[in-house]
């Protein structure tokens, strides 16, 4: 569903037009590219940097670079190869990462981290293996999640609710899964940006802070 122009300001619309005109100019993209060139796309980035042009395009540029040499063969490559919903170790890995959908459309992704056990994990997946599932299902969101969640509600989604769980989390799951997940999130940030809407954290032990910050 397109985005609607009424909902930016005169400045936003602007910035929209010139970081378009920018990268055609610049010839950015290259015919094979798959990162999106529609609105929604490039907003994306816009609303990331607070809708500078230049750091846009900044940003632009270094997605693109990602995008041609993840995993030294490419994210589009790694997605043919690698079906985010079809692979021998799908039901081991979504034991933790199960997805759901918001009252308002947004899908609903919950993170059980306090139930990961990651050398448990590692028995039927390899690190490496686990860390292209989770690039995969990170371009499986702006490829299919988001275009069917709008389609459902009817309406533009393109933003996700994502729950932390922490129950039962500990030093245990902690030294575990902690280059993990910020590697993650630094994933979704430098080249998925603004497609977490919101982000909650539920029975969080009191001590979670002081470890987290180590």
């Amino acid at each position: 569903m397109p985005v609607v122009a009424e909902h930016l300001s005169s400045q936003q619309q602007d910035a929209l037009r010139r970081l378009r005109e920018e990268l055609e100019q610049d010839a950015v993209f290259c015919p094979e590219d798959s990162l999106g060139r529609d609105d929604a796309s490039l907003l994306r980035f816009l609303r990331a940097r607070n809708f500078s042009v230049q750091q846009s395009k900044r940003q632009i540029y270094e997605c693109l670079e990602w995008r041609r040499t993840c995993e030294g063969v490419g994210i589009d490559e790694l997605y043919r190869s690698l079906d985010p919903y079809n692979y021998p170790e799908r039901e081991d890995v979504f034991k933790c990462w199960p997805m759901w959908f918001h009252k308002k459309g947004r899908p609903l992704n919950v993170h059980f981290f306090g139930g990961i056990n990651m050398p448990e994990l590692y028995k039927s997946v390899s690190p490496e293996r686990h860390w292209q599932t989770v690039l995969v299902n990170a371009e499986s969101l702006t490829r299919e999640v988001l275009p069917a969640a709008s389609a459902s509600a009817g309406q533009h989604v393109d933003q996700t609710f994502v729950v932390v769980d922490l129950k039962g989390f500990g030093l245990q799951q902690f030294w575990q899964m902690k280059g993990l997940v910020r590697r993650s999130f630094q994933i979704s940030q430098d080249y998925f940006p603004e497609t977490m809407g919101q982000l909650a954290i539920i029975n969080a032990p009191m001590s979670f802070t002081a470890i987290w910050a180590v």
